[in-house]
């Protein structure tokens, strides 16, 4: 597991095949696929670089049983991209 911190790095985890990314938040948790639309940068820009983190951050996990546990509370799949 690791913590995406810059552009840079959101970048990189989105434009993975593989692995899932795990957006946590104040008013729960989400894992997605990492080309899931609903994985943006803007909102990445804004959690994680404008307020810095205070509210939640993304992780980058290569693995789906990983990303469900890792996490409390517990990730919800996203019903978008649907990870399996």
């Amino acid at each position: 597991m690791k913590q995406i911190t810059s552009v840079a790095e959101f970048k990189e985890a989105k434009a993975a095949w593989d692995g899932y990314i795990v957006i946590t938040d104040d008013t729960g948790n989400t894992v997605h696929r990492p080309r899931c639309a609903n994985v943006d940068i803007s909102n990445f820009r804004e959690k994680v670089l404008a307020n810095k983190g205070r509210h939640g951050a993304y992780y980058f996990v290569e693995d789906l049983v990983e990303a469900m546990e890792a996490f409390t509370p517990r990730p919800k799949k996203c019903d978008n991209c649907r990870p399996k």
